[in-house]
């Protein structure tokens, strides 16, 4: 007898919740800024002002996003948990069949998609305000170490989690593995406020996307991931702050184009010849 064939319905609903989670856990995070905000206001209309006033600072941004990502992350360890699958295997948290070498190429590799994503976005950026990227580099201008270290790790983490592990995994499992891909990135794209964002997390979505299908875990994108984070974060720190002068940026900036094509080029070839052994029968 043919085995049933894994339901969909558990990523829509996955899907459709994710950002229910995300406005409630916002909304949590303000109500409890409120709370603080009280304690130094007598009147509404203080207190109104001065929860706008901390909203819009560099700690509220860090909390707020913080429980956005945290509520990424339970959608998708919840959806996971109810799976009659292992936790770690239905979230793609599997060892992959690649040495550190290997895996270390694959994240310098994200350059180049990363690089395109940018490149493409920045044709488009007249086109919408891209409010967030105003919020994180005030983020970056005052406190550019513990965004840099929280940009790198929990987006990472929670985003991976949801839509290469659990959501792309699932589809991979009914749906051939481009599909699967560009349906798990577009949903990540979307994720990400404004048009300029949105486009980048595209591009590099589509790669984080490949290297989970082809490498069967969720660990090689998680580390793409938190690479291209790191990376992204460090240029606009150093930039924010003018730090060196413009000829030794663009000097940086050439070097990371040649080894990220250099990278690339050598990834392409990992991921076809690890196909074999990992790619799924699609």
């Amino acid at each position: 007898m043919a085995s049933t064939r894994p339901r969909l319905w558990t990523v829509v609903l996955a899907i459709v919740f994710t950002p229910i989670a995300v406005a409630l856990a916002q909304a949590a995070g303000i109500g409890l800024l409120a709370v603080w905000c009280r304690v130094d206001e007598d009147s509404d209309w203080n207190l109104l002002k001065h929860l706008m006033k901390v909203t819009a600072s560099s700690h509220a941004a860090l909390l707020l996003n913080g429980l956005s990502q945290l509520a990424t992350a339970g959608i998708a360890i919840t959806a996971a948990w109810l799976s009659p699958q292992p936790l770690t295997r239905r979230l793609g948290l599997t060892r992959p069949k690649l040495s550190v070498p290997e895996v270390g190429v694959l994240m310098l590799g994200t350059i180049v998609p990363s690089a395109l994503g940018v490149a493409l976005a920045s044709r488009v950026r007249s086109l919408a305000e891209d409010i967030p990227s105003a919020d994180v580099d005030r983020v970056i201008q005052n406190h550019s170490s513990v965004f840099i270290i929280y940009i790198s790790l929990v987006p990472a983490i929670a985003e991976e989690l949801l839509f290469r592990g659990y959501i792309q995994l699932r589809l991979l499992e009914r749906w051939p593995g481009w599909l699967a891909v560009v349906v798990s990135s577009m949903l990540f794209a979307v994720q990400h406020v404004g048009v300029y964002t949105s486009i980048c997390a595209l591009a590099t979505g589509l790669w984080f996307g490949v290297v989970a299908w082809r490498t069967r875990s969720v660990i090689p994108s998680m580390l793409c991931h938190m690479f291209i984070n790191l990376l992204w974060a460090v240029v606009n720190s150093w930039r924010s702050q003018q730090m060196g002068s413009d000829v030794l940026m663009n000097i940086c900036y050439v070097a990371l184009v040649i080894i990220g094509c250099c990278a690339f080029l050598f990834s392409i070839y990992i991921l076809v010849m690890s196909c074999d052994n990992v790619c799924d029968a699609h």
